[in-house]
């Protein structure tokens, strides 16, 4: 089976599946309980507006000007937008400190895993540290760039949700749409593709924290002189990327990139590598160690959920037929 490392990661990355759909479906309700309010006060009004278009006291174009001034320029209208924005800035940043949390247990616990395979693998105790939660944090406290914090950039994320808006009324206005349904539009659309695109987030910041923590452990073992090297293994399925597939099995000196076609990468998930590079990537690290080979090694064959013997991926892909 997969080792206990990257069972955490993903087991991490369902928890915040769970999470982050809680958060979202939170700004889901918000959103639409503002824009159902805005509807019951534009639908008063309108049907002041309607009763003064057939008494001759307004004529069809003040009316229309009217119309168009509520959903793209009218003060209540740009209350709502605010509303709306703000919503969705705090269910990122909500996101944001939910991934956090758990990239940290994730590096904790491959880190500790790393040195326990280390130590098994020479019979040896080279006296490694548990990478609990206060040992983690200090680590990146002193080491900023080994888990770089994102943020919500709020001026990009308003002016994203705002040209969203401005795009869903839009289509709901031409297609004849209540505002009731293009409320349930924005509030579908708005908060649907933030949380796809945090979640996608979360998968790269799992990838990324568990081999970061293996990187860790290997960088102390060549403090120490131990003669460790770096080995890059790719996910067993069909999912996987063409440039990481290749990249199985490649060995490198810890402090060495691998030579990817994408450019030079550290580790899967490494943030100074190119976005193509790491975005969703599920790939792990292991190691050799010269003087104590692995033996009876295995790969965790993810299209089939079983064992298998060690084989690259193109060795796999021909005997997965």
């Amino acid at each position: 089976m997969s080792d206990p490392g990257t069972r955490k990661a993903d087991a991490s990355h369902a928890e915040i599946e769970k999470r982050l759909r809680s958060v979202y479906e939170a700004a889901q309700r918000d959103i639409i309980e503002r824009l159902d309010k805005f509807q019951q006060r534009f639908l008063a009004q309108d049907k002041i507006n309607t009763a003064l278009v057939k008494a001759g006291a307004m004529t069809e174009d003040e009316y229309q000007t009217w119309l168009k001034g509520q959903v793209f320029s009218g003060k209540i209208w740009q209350e709502q937008v605010k509303g709306l924005t703000d919503t969705l800035l705090d269910a990122n940043r909500q996101a944001l400190r939910i991934i956090d949390g758990e990239r940290r247990a994730v590096f904790g616990e491959n880190a500790s895993y790393q040195a326990y395979q280390l130590e098994k693998s020479a019979n040896a105790d080279f006296g490694f540290t548990l990478y609990d939660s206060a040992t983690v944090t200090r680590l990146i406290r002193n080491q900023p760039n080994l888990l770089p914090e994102k943020r919500v950039n709020a001026i990009k994320d308003a002016a994203w949700n705002r040209k969203t808006v401005s795009s869903v009324i839009t289509r709901g206005i031409l297609s004849g749409e209540s505002i009731e349904k293009i409320a349930r539009h924005l509030g579908d659309e708005l908060s649907r593709k933030d949380e796809k695109a945090m979640l996608r987030y979360a998968r790269t910041a799992m990838t990324a924290a568990q081999n970061a923590g293996r990187m860790e452990v290997m960088d102390e073992a060549i403090e120490m002189g131990i003669k460790v090297k770096k080995v890059w293994l790719a996910t067993l399925d069909e999912r996987t990327r063409e440039s990481h597939a290749l990249l199985d099995g490649q060995i490198r000196e810890v402090h060495e990139p691998f030579s990817s076609i994408l450019g030079p990468i550290m580790y899967p998930g490494d943030p100074s590598a190119d976005p193509a590079n790491t975005w969703n990537c599920r790939c792990s690290l292991t190691y050799e160690y010269e003087e104590y080979p692995l033996e009876n090694a295995t790969r965790y064959d993810q299209e089939n959920g079983e064992d298998i013997e060690d084989m690259t991926y193109s060795e796999w892909k021909e005997w997965a037929g």
